[in-house]
Formats: C-alpha cells, structure tokens, sequence
C-alpha cells in the first residue's frame, strides 16, 4: 500500500511532512484528523504509552511551520496503554469537538478496558483541546474496540453522530 490510509487522503495536510519521534510506538488507530471549525485540519496522535500529541501547521512571520504539542487528557493512568482514538465535530446545530479515547489498564490479574469520551460545553471553548481534555465521561466495558470510530446512525438523515 502506498500512501497515507485511504481514512486520511484528502482530510489531513501532515500526510507528506514528518516531526519528530513519539516517545513509544503507536499504530493507525491511534490517528485521527479532524477539521477545525475556521478550516483546515489538525491531526491527534496517540502513542501506546499514554501520550496524546496534536500536530498542525501554525502561521508564524509569514511562514508556516508544524508545531507538534502534547495533550494532557484527563484520567489516562500512567500504567495504561492507549488503544485507539477518535475525533469528530459535533453534529449541527451544537458546536464542539468530542474526542474519544480507548485504553487498556492492567489491574494484575486481568486488563480492564476502558473508553473515555471527551467534549467541552463552556461557550467559547468547544474547540480548545485543553479545556476539552479535562471533561471526560469513563464508559467501562468487557471488550475493547481496536477501531473507535464515529458514526451517523441514520446514514439518509445525518441527524446525529454517536
């Protein structure tokens, strides 16, 4: 397979620019881009770890350069490894981004999978990643999803995403 995956083509623009090494190593379920609201795209990654990094391209003296900035989200431990994670806008009429975040916690006899769904209500910060990353939702369940991907329940009507 050549190229970025066929969920990335066309949506993200780091498809052919490179940063720096990720602190441990992470797979395609731990990216997601997502459109920011003024346009273009911003790119999450997650790395097995625990770590959440946003990359994107910043205008800085005229020039544009990636910047690479790391999110503390809320309530990842540190013993916890990062399986996937999705971001998506909110459907019409509500604004925001909502981020979710799949992880496995090692509880010595057996791992607990964990899904934390994160989303901002205060007007004006539905779109900053850091007020987004410190109200979460933890959903426990008995399996764990290796893609967690967003979808319209009614494909015909677009009414919401779950």
């Amino acid at each position: 397979m050549d190229g970025p995956p066929r969920s990335l083509r066309g949506s993200c623009p780091f498809v052919e620019d490179s940063f720096s090494r990720l602190s441990s190593q992470s797979n395609i379920y731990g990216l997601s881009a997502f459109p920011k609201p003024k346009g273009g795209s911003d790119l999450l990654t997650a790395t097995l770890k625990g770590k959440v990094i946003c990359f994107r391209y910043q205008s800085l003296r005229q020039k544009i350069r990636p910047v690479a900035k790391e999110v503390q989200f809320t309530y990842i431990p540190v013993d916890a490894e990062i399986v996937s994670l999705d971001a998506f806008n909110k459907s019409p009429p509500k604004r925001g981004l909502v981020v979710g975040i799949t992880f496995i916690k090692d509880s010595g006899d057996k791992a607990s999978p964990f899904l934390n769904i994160y989303c901002d209500y205060e007007p004006g910060s539905e779109y900053n990643l850091d007020s987004i990353a410190r109200e979460y939702v933890i959903v426990t369940r008995r399996f764990n999803s290796f893609k967690l991907r967003s979808q319209y329940p009614y494909p015909s009507r677009k009414q919401q995403r779950i």
